[in-house]
């Protein structure tokens, strides 16, 4: 008996105009896994677990006039979370 592979092919096509209710949008939990991965980024890694590129390190450096790795290598960089706690935010 040769073996049967069924595969199953899940397709969601995207419209570039229409409206989405509030309600489908939270029971779908939308928003969250758009952001999610961004959002797990700022409030979750530290920074010194992100896989930050050469060019992001060198705009960064441009931008701030510091490096990237001196920043990580003095703690003066932190997630969403270190943040507020380091300015004192809770919310």
């Amino acid at each position: 008996n040769p073996a049967t592979l069924t595969l199953t092919l899940n397709l969601t096509l995207t419209q570039p105009e229409g409206t989405i209710s509030s309600e489908v949008l939270d029971k779908q939990k939308l928003i969250d896994l758009h952001y999610y991965a961004l959002a797990s980024k700022a409030t979750v890694f530290m920074p010194s677990m992100l896989d930050v590129v050469n060019t992001s390190k060198a705009a960064f450096e441009v931008q701030f006039g510091i490096s990237w790795d001196a920043v990580l290598e003095d703690d003066r960089v932190y997630n969403a979370q270190e943040a507020c706690q380091f300015l004192g935010l809770d919310a």
